[in-house]
C-alpha cells in the first residue's frame, strides 16, 4: 500500500529498540500501521510525517476506536492496523520492485523480421527482469514468458529501440512473474 504518513510517533521499547505506529493515508482513506523493531532498523530512515511510501505487511485485526458521528453520540469502530514488513519510498518502488516488462502487442504486427529484431534489441540490454510478451488479436489475449535469456532491463533505450520496430507497443513494468513465483514458493510448502 502506498501513501502519505499522515502522522508518525517514534518510541523505545523496553529492550532498547525502537520503533514507531503510523498513519498512512491515501486515497480511499487512512490506515494505522505498526513498526516493530526488526523493520524499523532497515528502514527507520524512511519515517518521518509528510513522507510518501509503500509499504508492504500483514493486516491484522486492530483495536477499537471511539468516534464521533454526526449527531454527536461516540460510536465504536473496529481499525485494522498494517504491520509493516517492508518500507520503500515511493521513489525507488518501480527499480526495486519490477520483476518484468510486458510487451503488449498486436499480432497482426509479428512477423521473423520483428522477432529477430526484438531479440537483437533484447540481447543489447541485458537485466533482472523477465519479458513478457503479450499478444493481442481481436478479442483474444495470449502471454508469452520469454525463455531466460531474454531477461532484460527496462530502460528509457530499450523503449525507443522497440517503437523503432512496432508501432504503438505499450510497454509495461510489473511484478507479475515475481507474484507468481512466490505463489509457486507458497505452495510448495504446503
Amino acid at each position: 500500500m502506498g501513501g502519505l504518513i499522515a502522522s508518525a510517533r517514534q518510541l523505545t521499547t523496553k529492550k532498547g529498540d525502537e520503533m514507531a505506529f503510523l498513519t498512512l493515508e491515501d486515497l480511499e482513506g487512512s490506515t494505522d500501521v505498526v513498526v516493530f523493531p526488526d523493520t524499523f532498523s532497515k528502514c527507520g530512515e524512511l519515517i518521518e510525517e509528510g513522507g510518501m511510501v509503500w509499504i508492504r505487511g500483514i493486516v491484522k485485526p486492530g483495536r477499537t476506536r471511539n468516534t464521533e458521528s454526526s449527531d454527536e453520540d461516540e460510536q465504536q469502530q473496529d481499525v485494522r492496523q498494517l504491520q509493516a514488513e517492508e518500507i520503500l519510498s515511493l521513489e525507488t518502488v518501480p527499480d526495486k520492485l519490477t520483476s518484468a516488462v510486458e510487451i503488449k502487442l498486436d499480432a497482426t504486427q509479428l512477423s521473423k523480421e520483428n522477432l529477430d529484431t526484438l531479440k537483437n534489441i533484447c540481447g543489447r540490454y541485458p537485466g533482472e527482469c523477465d519479458l513478457v510478451i503479450r499478444l493481442q488479436k481481436e478479442d483474444q489475449v495470449i502471454f508469452v514468458l520469454a525463455s531466460r535469456e531474454f531477461k532484460i532491463e527496462p530502460s528509457d533505450a530499450f523503449v525507443q529501440d522497440l517503437s523503432k520496430i512496432v508501432e504503438d507497443a505499450t510497454i509495461i513494468t510489473s511484478n507479475r512473474t515475481a507474484r507468481v513465483q512466490t505463489r509457486s514458493q507458497r505452495s510448495a510448502f504446503v
